[in-house]
């Protein structure tokens, strides 16, 4: 996700927007 490049591994299972 472009929300949250940094936490992109993680957003590959659940995608949140945590910036």
């Amino acid at each position: 996700n472009a929300y949250n490049f940094p936490l992109e591994l993680a957003a590959i299972e659940a995608p949140s927007i945590n910036g």
